[in-house]
């Protein structure tokens, strides 16, 4: 009972720690990934433990963070060959979107949840069953595998490189089991889930109370000294990533061009054109007034893509319209970094963390007015 006591009690900095420690990885990292946009091209850790996200699920206090909603690793059994790309690849889908729910556990849950939220569950009676299906029902389950796909696919994620043997006493294993217990020992929960995340309508009642994709290990007591192994493992993980990589290129945006105004008021733009950075100013009519070329640091341009993960901007729709508003406020982004892109567009509707998006450009342009 003391020992329960006395991770109880220190739960909360405990779960600081341990978020301040994958925001350590994703800024040496140069940011997240999403699955939608990854390929076995792409370089990967051999073995490792994998941290997913959610748009619009924030963390409760610090609603700038987005919360972790699923932690997995891979290779648990003794001889087994799974790489990490592998379990993620299975997360993921093929392609052509399409994907075997019957492969990724994960993919099953989210899959349960989209036909409970539908209120038409019968309308599938052969998700979740079985280990293999014949071609036939395979084919009837592609509409909700396509959905599924495209749901966990704008999901960002983190990697953390564990390059040990498998097996369940295994470094990964470990660290895994640990985090969910971390995330899922206290009650109320530190980090509930929003009122509209899709966990909320999963047949899994650990799923519901925990706020996490995972049944394994929910509510474990965990062991504190674990946020040391994984401090250590995400400086290993730093120290491995990408040494022949050109620092710009972490840093600099391939695409950025990002506008908000309206036409009978000033109206703001930042662009990236040819290697450089430019702010532009235009008044009424959209007739423009000022351009200043901007020299943001490596430092600014690290804040910068710190919020941009931290706000979920990856994720944001590609239309956000009020129709019945004819005049008002126009906005639009398409930015590009690496395999991350985006490209959408407002017009008197805007996703949430518009606003500290636009307070990011902002700090970008120096302080300039951007709103």
């Amino acid at each position: 009972m003391a020992q329960e006591a006395h991770l109880i009690t220190d739960n909360r900095r405990h779960v600081d720690r341990f978020y301040a420690l994958l925001w350590k990885l994703r800024d040496g990292l140069g940011g997240g990934r999403t699955l939608c946009d990854c390929s076995g091209k792409m370089t990967w850790p051999r073995r490792g433990v994998y941290y997913f996200f959610e748009p619009g699920e924030f963390r409760h206090e610090q609603r700038e963070q987005l919360r972790v909603v699923r932690i997995g690793t891979h290779a648990v059994g003794k001889g087994s060959r799974t790489t990490l790309w592998n379990r993620l690849r299975a997360h993921r889908g093929s392609t052509d979107g399409r994907g075997n729910h019957r492969g990724s556990v994960f993919r099953q849950h989210v899959g349960n949840a989209l036909l409970a939220r539908s209120q038409d569950a019968t309308s599938m009676p052969s998700w979740g069953l079985r280990r293999s299906a014949p071609r036939g029902v395979r084919d009837q389950e592609t509409t909700l595998e396509r959905k599924v796909s495209e749901y966990i696919g704008k999901m960002p994620f983190l990697s953390l490189a564990v390059d040990d043997e498998p097996g369940t006493t295994s470094v990964r294993a470990y660290l895994e089991r640990n985090s969910i217990g971390l995330l899922t020992s206290e009650t109320p929960l530190i980090d509930p889930p929003s009122a509209e995340w899709l966990g909320n309508h999963s047949v899994e009642p650990l799923i519901r109370r925990s706020g996490l994709w995972n049944l394994n290990h929910v509510g474990a007591l965990y062991d504190p000294a674990f946020l040391d192994v994984l401090d250590d493992y995400v400086t290993r993980t730093l120290a491995e990533h990408s040494p022949g990589q050109d620092k710009a290129s972490t840093t600099h945006p391939h695409q950025l061009q990002v506008f908000i105004g309206g036409f009978m008021g000033p109206s703001y733009g930042i662009r990236w054109e040819n290697g450089a950075c430019f702010y532009d100013r235009f008044g009424d009519g959209y007739v423009l007034a000022e351009t200043v070329q901007l020299h943001p640091a490596d430092q600014d341009w690290a804040e910068f893509w710190t919020r941009v993960e931290r706000l979920g901007v990856w994720s944001w729709k590609q239309k956000y319209v009020q129709r019945d508003v004819c005049d008002g406020t126009n906005w639009s982004l398409e930015l590009k970094r690496g395999s991350a892109f985006l490209s959408a567009a407002g017009s008197n509707a805007y996703p949430e963390g518009l606003e500290s998006f636009c307070q990011a450009v902002a700090a970008l342009a120096g302080g300039r007015k951007f709103e």
